[in-house]
């Protein structure tokens, strides 16, 4: 079966991702228990299952842990995300990354924290040199 893209998960896949990237490796109980910081009702099933399908598409894999199995992600969540925000700005914005920027000013909520930051790291992207 073929990997599924990370930005057409379900909500619950991409949440058990998130956890999992977050632990670097853990059993059913202790994503369930990561996962259980934001949503309290989450069933061990419903992660068991969630882990069983990501572990069939390709996104984790597992090992044996006494009688249990630890998973752990087959794929980087910086290259995941990478790839994923390329196809978006790509498909979305016309490959323009400035329509991007532009539009999440434009709808989000962005404090002046926020906004500093961001002048603070355009200020250095743009005194970096080109790669050769």
């Amino acid at each position: 079966m073929p990997a599924k893209e990370f930005e057409n998960m379900g909500v619950l896949q991409a949440k058990v991702m998130d956890a999992l990237w977050d632990l670097g490796e853990g059993t059913v109980h202790q994503i369930r228990d990561e996962l259980a910081k934001v949503d309290k009702d989450i069933a061990y099933t419903s992660v068991l299952s969630t882990l069983q399908k990501l572990e069939k598409a390709g996104w984790v894999k597992h090992r044996s842990q006494g009688r249990m199995y630890a998973y752990s992600p087959t794929k980087n969540r910086k290259q995941t995300l990478t790839a994923s925000l390329k196809k978006i700005v790509k498909r979305i914005f016309k490959g323009n990354p400035m329509k991007l920027v532009h539009h999440v000013l434009e709808v989000e909520n962005v404090s002046q924290e926020e906004i500093s930051a961001l002048k603070k790291l355009l200020s250095s992207k743009g005194s970096k040199k080109p790669d050769a």
